[in-house]
């Protein structure tokens, strides 16, 4: 199960024993978010993803916006 681990600094935590294969179920979706809320930034420590993986990793945050860069 997924845990949520504070950086007991101004702001960040971990998120300890993620299946990043399953940040998109609700629960665990819903747990992302909550701890970004709460703590601002958060880690999701592992290997490296695919720039495939990234992006669906990253849907558990929302629909993903494009990013207009001068």
């Amino acid at each position: 199960m997924p845990e949520v681990v504070s950086s007991q600094g101004a702001l960040g935590a971990r998120i300890e024993n993620l299946d990043r294969g399953t940040a998109n179920e609700a629960a665990v979706a819903a747990m992302l978010n909550q701890a970004l809320a709460e703590h601002l930034l958060i880690v999701v420590p592992g290997e490296p993803m695919t720039p495939e993986k990234t992006r669906d990793f990253a849907a558990a945050f929302g629909k993903p916006q494009t990013q207009l860069l001068r």
